[in-house]
């Protein structure tokens, strides 16, 4: 991921019916692979199981989204992002976090 830790909204809020507020930098990262092949693995790195078709799982600090059937998103905290790709590096699949995620 890039060094630059920009943020688009610097901090920005808004009040009304609900509230609304930049969450901050966000980690990102595409994991293709066979997702039954790599289910324990990911589970493992992240401490969240792989979702069900269609779904998200959450816990501990990280979220993973079905994206397809050989593809998942990995929501994590910004600054373990390069980590965790490292990590799921020898499940026999492709995890790449995005450059600077906003």
């Amino acid at each position: 991921m890039s060094d630059a830790m920009l943020s688009a909204l610097d901090g920005a809020q808004a009040q009304g019916l609900i509230g609304i507020r930049e969450m901050g930098l966000q980690g990102m990262i595409t994991l293709r692979a066979d997702q039954a092949k790599a289910a324990k693995a990911v589970e493992k790195v992240t401490g969240v199981a792989m979702p069900a078709r269609r779904m998200i799982s959450a816990g501990q600090g990280n979220q993973i989204a079905w994206m397809s059937p050989d593809e998942v998103m990995i929501l994590c905290d910004h600054a373990k992002a390069d980590g965790l790709v490292a990590d799921l590096g020898g499940i026999g699949g492709a995890a790449s976090s995005c450059g600077q995620c906003l």
